[in-house]
């Protein structure tokens, strides 16, 4: 039978030293707020970001229904979006329009936030190569993928 190792944890000696950190550069676009700065104001005022789904995400309306009866169906028909998901340039990080045209969305966002964190905290990105600098990324599963597949 294979057996099951356990580590201790650390002892002091063994500990790693604790150094301090600096948030230097901050992005985020979230539902009701493009930028960080306008994050605050909407939470202070107390904003509804969730919305009807536009037109020009999809036809909600031809979607709409029971998914727990209907194929192809949700009774989602408002949600909390981006805005200017087409803004994306991808000829700025040396991609081609047509691979940008597959890349998940949250992938097109991650480039585009990443280059604002650094310009936000005010580097310029060929500086920071071989520093001891860590970019902290939230993100989940899209599902994009599989949307793609069909």
């Amino acid at each position: 039978p294979a057996r099951t190792r356990f580590l201790s944890a650390p002892t002091p000696a063994q500990a790693p030293t604790l150094e301090p950190i600096a948030i230097v550069g901050i992005s985020a676009d979230l539902p009701g707020a493009p930028d960080f700065a306008s994050l605050w104001p909407a939470l202070r005022d107390g904003l509804d970001a969730i919305r009807d789904i536009p037109d020009s995400r999809w036809d909600w309306d031809a979607l709409f229904g029971d998914p727990l009866r209907e194929t192809n169906k949700t009774n989602a028909r408002r949600a909390g979006l981006i805005d200017a998901m087409e803004a994306f340039d991808p000829l700025f990080f040396g991609i081609s329009p047509r691979e940008a045209e597959a890349m998940d969305p949250q992938q097109r966002l991650l480039m585009t936030h990443v280059w604002k964190v650094i310009e936000d905290a005010g580097y310029n990105p060929h500086s920071l190569a071989g520093s001891d600098t860590a970019l902290f990324i939230g993100t989940g599963p899209s599902g994009y993928a599989s949307l793609l597949d069909r």
